[in-house]
């Protein structure tokens, strides 16, 4: 007789974590960081978008990486409209533990032929792993 294992997705809670701080997706660089004191198992990185997108020539990446490991990156379409969600369940790397740090990353700026703008909010959805 096969037993219960704790990897049943039924046993866990999946959680989403939003970061504070508003990306400007018209300037590159670091939003901000991360501790987790728990390890976790990430399924899934987004944004929130708070101002509409406007990118034509380059449209922005966003990225969330741990130490200087890329997990995942998001590319924001031009026109994407406030109140819009984009994400992506594609990560390298999805199990994060307890002490490690994630950064939250404009990788690429919108570029657009008349003003670029944008912004939004930066988040992962995961869920804790039981630890034995």
């Amino acid at each position: 007789m096969a037993g219960i294992g704790y990897a049943d997705s039924k046993y866990y809670t999946s959680k989403i974590l939003v970061y504070p701080i508003s990306a400007d997706l018209t300037s590159a660089g670091d939003v901000g960081t991360f501790d987790f004191t728990e390890a976790i198992k990430i399924t899934e990185v987004g944004i929130i978008v708070s101002t509409t997108v406007a990118g034509d020539t380059t449209a922005p990446v966003i990225a969330i990486k741990e130490g200087s490991t890329e997990l995942a990156t998001v590319t924001v379409p031009d026109n994407t409209s406030a109140g819009d969600v984009v994400k992506s369940t594609g990560l390298s790397i999805t199990n994060i533990a307890s002490g490690d740090t994630l950064t939250f990353n404009v990788k690429t700026a919108a570029n657009d032929s008349g003003t670029a703008a944008g912004a939004g909010y930066i988040y992962i959805k995961y869920y804790e792993k039981f630890v034995s």
